[in-house]
């Protein structure tokens, strides 16, 4: 019956319902598509150094701007600051492992990531090293940051690897 009480004249509006539900998720469905397709990460630069990351990035950038690299794989070679490597065995507490990288003269420093869902991550081999100037490989996606000081505000960026595959730990230097 319809509202008024005079036979079943919803029927057609039912229909149209539906349609229009069948019509919204294929929209949506479409949609993700275009999403997932635009998900796909930008190679950055070949491998660089700290100070020449940070140049191509633009850091220090403006806070709630995104920085040029931002979503971009960046592949940096540099020596590990052997004083900031924070791995799980001795920092169980962390809500991710991760260590320092800087350059030569030790003047610039980049931070990498190893975050919790990238558990096969092992830094206990950088750990071992602690007492030596070891030099790595990084190939990770470039995180923007905000950096309140004081009054004022800068952004900056930190690397965060997907796989134990991207970070090659080279010779002493």
């Amino acid at each position: 019956m319809d509202a008024r009480g005079k036979g079943d004249l919803l029927l057609p509006c039912k229909a149209n319902h539906e349609a229009a539900a069948v019509a919204r998720a294929r929209m949506a469905l479409i949609a993700m598509m275009f999403a997932v397709a635009g998900c796909a990460v930008a190679e950055g630069p070949a491998f660089t150094t700290v100070a020449g990351a940070l140049r191509q990035c633009g850091v220090p950038g403006t806070c709630g701007q995104k920085l040029a690299c931002e979503g971009k794989i960046i592949s940096v070679t540099a020596r590990v600051d052997a004083t900031n490597i924070f791995e799980r065995s001795h920092y169980p507490n962390l809500p991710q492992e991760k260590f320092t990288l800087t350059d030569a003269t030790g003047s610039e420093a980049l931070e990498v990531w190893a975050t919790p869902p990238n558990r096969d991550v092992n830094l206990s081999a950088l750990a071992a090293q602690a007492g030596r100037r070891i030099e790595v490989s990084v190939r990770a996606i470039a995180v923007g940051v905000d950096l309140p000081i004081a009054t004022r505000c800068t952004r900056t960026i930190h690397l965060e690897l997907n796989s134990s595959s991207d970070l090659t730990v080279g010779r002493e230097k």
